[in-house]
Order: structure tokens, then C-alpha cells, then sequence
């Protein structure tokens, strides 16, 4: 799969996102504690339909290690979601 990796500023903190592309409804992957954006490489070619983004929540894979709630993490998606111009 062809994707583009960047790093977006989310709400105060920087995450590593993977875009897979896509022309359907947005889908954001969270992965769990101890993973990064990666473990859904093998998910990613069934998720057709899609736009699909990967992201590495704060503190794993490339992105910033700041002390973040669950909350700062849903505010962080939500805030480069409307960066990046995404419903």
C-alpha cells in the first residue's frame, strides 16, 4: 500500500500520522499501549472504501512523549482532523 507519513500538531502535542489515502469516510486507527501506527499494516488493504489514517499516539512510535490522558488523545485527533480540513 502507498501511504505518506507526517508529523501534525495536535492539541498541544506533535503525532507521527500515516495517510493511506482513500476517496470514502474517514477512518482514524488508535492502536494500543506498547504498538504504534504499523500494527495495522496488514488491516490496512481490507479497509478499501476508506480514507485511512494511522496515527501513533503520543508518547509511542514517532511521536511526542508528553504525560496525556485519554481525553488529551481524542482532543489531539480531533484537533489535526480539522487542521488537515477532515469533516
Amino acid at each position: 500500500n502507498a501511504y505518506s507519513d507526517r508529523r501534525v500538531r495536535g492539541d498541544g502535542r506533535e503525532v507521527q500520522i500515516r495517510d493511506y489515502g482513500g476517496t470514502g469516510a474517514l477512518m482514524l486507527l488508535w492502536h494500543g499501549a506498547g504498538c504504534d501506527l504499523t500494527c495495522w499494516e496488514t488491516l490496512v488493504p481490507h479497509l478499501a472504501g476508506f480514507h485511512v489514517i494511522a496515527q501513533d499516539l503520543p508518547g509511542h512510535g514517532r511521536s511526542s512523549l508528553p504525560v496525556f490522558t485519554a481525553s488529551d488523545a481524542l482532543a489531539d485527533g480531533d484537533a489535526f482532523a480539522r487542521r488537515l480540513s477532515w469533516p
